[in-house]
C-alpha cells in the first residue's frame, strides 16, 4: 500500500522534500541577512535569499523532481528564464505581503511563542508561493511534451 501510495504520488513527494531544503535555504539566508542588515532591509533581505532559493530550486527541480532530461544550453536558457520568471512573479507577491505586513500592518511589533511577526507573516506567504510554484513548475516549466 504505501508503495503503490509513493508510486501515484513520488513527484508530490520529491517536490515537498526538495521544498523543504528550498525553504531551508530561504530561511537562513533570510534569518542571516535581516539579522546583519536589520528589519528595516526586510525586502533586501528577502531578495538576497530569493536569489539564493531559486538558483538551489531550479538544479534540484530540473535533476530530481520532474527528471527534465536534457542539460543542453538552449533548453537550460529557457528552462531557467521560465523558471526565474515564474519565481519573480511569487517573489513579487511575497515581497507586496511583506511590505504591506511590515509596512502597513506593523507586524515587526508583534510575537508569538517568541517569534518575530516578519517571520511568522514569511511562513504564512511561503506556503502560497509552494503552491503557486508547484503549479507553474509541474504545468509549464518542466511538463512532459
Amino acid at each position: 500500500m504505501l508503495l503503490r501510495l509513493y508510486e501515484k504520488y513520488h513527484q508530490q513527494l520529491l517536490y515537498l522534500f526538495f521544498g523543504v531544503l528550498t525553504t531551508i535555504v530561504n530561511y537562513v539566508s533570510f534569518a542571516v541577512a535581516l539579522w546583519l542588515l536589520g528589519t528595516s532591509a526586510t525586502l533586501v533581505a528577502n531578495a538576497v535569499s530569493f536569489v539564493l532559493a531559486t538558483a538551489f530550486a531550479y538544479v534540484t527541480n530540473k535533476r530530481f523532481v520532474f527528471r527534465a532530461p536534457s542539460w543542453s544550453p538552449s533548453v537550460i536558457a529557457h528552462e531557467f528564464a521560465a523558471f526565474t520568471g515564474a519565481r519573480l512573479f511569487s517573489f513579487a507577491l511575497e515581497e507586496l505581503g511583506l511590505l504591506i505586513g511590515v509596512q502597513g500592518l506593523g507586524v515587526a511589533r508583534y510575537e508569538w511563542l517568541g517569534i518575530n511577526g516578519v517571520l511568522i507573516l514569511k511562513v504564512i506567504l511561503s506556503f502560497l508561493s509552494v503552491l503557486l510554484n508547484y503549479l507553474f513548475s509541474r504545468y509549464w516549466i518542466f511538463r512532459k511534451k
